[in-house]
């Protein structure tokens, strides 16, 4: 392979890309050197300054085939080919090395902080490659550039800081660690992430197949005024969401645009299918979580195990569902006997995060068994700074009026159900739907 490749090899290796793909992997090394063999030089141009000074020397090392980076030796076509096939086309067995080498210039080893500088070049190419697509530029501009630390550190986290808990997330400065090809091919085995974005970026730069973006349209009509979000945190987020809910997302209610109002949000989110939550309080912290069906008001508990919570700083963490119960959404208004509010997880009076049907405070439990997580605010009890609830995936098709779910306006007022009950007034129609559940489950 690289500087020593034959024609032979090359032949073999573009067995594996189609007429149209090897054309335009052809036209890219014309580009490169006016089609003549091409040194260091000619690809620190061809890749511009997007990419860092290791990765690009580690990249050009994979190409001339050499065990460490000695010297600029020319690349021709041959190996060029055989090098962006086994980059493009192989397994992901091959990924390990060819990190390693990328991350330390062209070593068979590399230590934590080119990880994670490494990473955090990708996340930025990434961001900067999607700039001039359609879903991007469905955001209107309001999706900053911003080299997101805590992203970072949550990635790499697995590779740092093996066997710690799910909420001991490292910080930078991190540790000085070295490793090797067998470690860095645990953490990609475990963080299908780096995959998908390496993927991303190398066929953005070597366009031989469209690969989906991985980023979410924004679906507002009208184009929206201002969003908490990063472009970082919409791309890592979307990734965690259910297949169906990745497409789009629609910003269903902001606080600084629609007025800080519970029954506002409520009168915006209620039956428009799975949303993502993100609340600022006034200290800094940012948290929130994902609701995996619709908003409904109703006495008892709702979603699905899909359902999570996360944090946005001081540290990013994700805090999926751990099947001890089911308590993953709640939301109620109006009720003297239950609590009025919107919640994720936990328990009634004692939710990982809580949202005051007053709108202007909330609180979450210094622990919460729903999800695993910690305290997401700063204190239990916070001032809300700033909320956004944004729709992901298409809108339900289906709203119904004063029936949900097969079910009762009754059903969302237990309070007045029990009282007509007492004054003698039975509920024909809920012994009617008992009937109509047995048959359907027959």
């Amino acid at each position: 392979m690289g500087g020593k490749g034959s024609k032979s090899n090359s032949s073999t290796q573009s067995l594996q890309l189609s007429s149209s793909e090897q054309e335009i992997l052809k036209r890219t090394f014309a580009e490169i050197n006016e089609n003549r063999p091409f040194r260091l030089e000619h690809w620190q141009k061809y890749l511009g300054t997007n990419l860092p000074v290791n990765f690009v020397r580690g990249f050009y090392h994979l190409l001339c085939g050499q065990a460490e980076m000695k010297a600029d030796l020319p690349v021709g076509y041959p190996a060029f080919m055989a090098t962006m096939v086994r980059i493009l086309k192989q397994p992901p067995t091959e990924l390990p090395e060819v990190f390693v080498v990328l991350a330390s210039g062209g070593k068979r080893t590399v230590n934590s902080t080119k990880v994670y500088t490494l990473v955090g070049t990708l996340i930025n190419s990434y961001t900067t490659s999607i700039a001039n697509t359609s879903e991007y530029r469905s955001w209107n501009g309001k999706l900053e550039y911003i080299f997101d630390e805590a992203l970072v550190c949550y990635i790499i986290n697995d590779l740092v800081n093996p066997g710690a808990k799910k909420n001991e997330v490292i910080s930078n400065p991190i540790p000085d660690i070295n490793f090797d090809e067998v470690d860095i091919s645990g953490w990609l085995a475990k963080t299908p992430l780096m995959t998908y974005l390496w993927s991303a970026i190398f066929y953005h730069h070597f366009p031989i197949a469209d690969v989906d973006s991985g980023f979410p349209i924004c679906a507002n009509e009208e184009p929206i005024k201002s969003t908490m979000f990063n472009a970082s945190l919409v791309f890592i987020l979307n990734q965690c969401l259910p297949y169906e809910a990745k497409r789009e997302w629609f910003q269903l209610y902001n606080s600084s645009t629609d007025g800080e109002s519970f029954s506002v949000m409520l009168n915006k989110i209620l039956d428009k299918g799975p949303t993502l939550i993100l609340i600022k309080e006034k200290t800094g912290h940012i948290f929130g979580g994902f609701a995996s069906q619709s908003w409904q008001i109703n006495p008892s508990f709702r979603g699905t195990s899909e359902s999570f919570l996360f944090s946005v700083k001081p540290k990013f963490n994700l805090y999926d569902a751990t099947g001890y119960n089911n308590h993953f959404m709640y939301l109620n208004q109006n009720q003297q006997t239950l609590p009025n509010g919107l919640g994720f997880g936990g328990q009634l009076d004692y939710f990982g995060v809580w949202l005051n049907a007053d709108f202007g405070t909330g609180k979450c439990s210094p622990t919460c068994i729903t999800f695993n997580c910690p305290q997401l605010s700063a204190a239990q009890e916070f001032e809300i700074s700033a909320v956004e609830v944004w729709r992901v995936g298409s809108e339900p098709k289906d709203e119904a009026e004063g029936m949900r779910d097969d079910g009762s306006i009754l059903d969302g007022n237990p309070e007045a159900a029990h009282l007509l009950e007492m004054m003698g007034h039975k509920q024909v129609s809920k012994g009617l739907r008992d009937k109509n559940e047995k048959n359907r489950a027959k």
